[in-house]
């Protein structure tokens, strides 16, 4: 954490405080460098491309497992980032996507799930990439 010196502290405190409405925008601006670092910050893209590419090998059970556990913290993630992302939350997306993240399928269904939990994420993704 960084310490500010007492010119700093001098000098901030004869700034004029800004207004309500800078302060709101201000707040949303954060709030978005937030959600947008929380996804940047995921390992996503990587399980994603490993479960919906034609060109990947397929996983072993556990590793199907260990990505599943990726894909659904991701899944928190997007839970808590996407409403400071988009202007119009993307309901229909975001359903989907927690819905298939509670599934628990028996492990002869396991990569069939997978596909469609990665398929569920990206699509939600794709959404609010192109969200204003």
């Amino acid at each position: 954490m960084a310490t500010a010196t007492y010119d700093i502290v001098q000098q901030v405190g004869h700034v004029p405080a800004p207004d309500e409405d800078t302060l709101h925008r201000t707040l949303a601006g954060l709030r978005r460098a937030w959600a947008a670092d929380v996804i940047r910050q995921e390992p996503v893209y990587e399980d994603l491309e490993r479960l919906l590419s034609p060109y990947e090998p397929l996983c072993t059970l556990e590793q199907l497992q260990e990505v599943t556990a990726r894909l659904r913290e991701t899944a928190t993630a997007l839970v808590e980032a996407v409403p400071w992302l988009v202007s119009q939350y993307p309901t229909e997306q975001m359903q989907t996507m927690v819905k298939v993240s509670a599934e628990h399928p028996p492990p002869d269904y396991a990569y069939g799930h997978a596909r469609r939990f990665a398929a569920a994420i990206e699509d939600l993704l794709n959404t609010v990439g192109d969200a204003p």
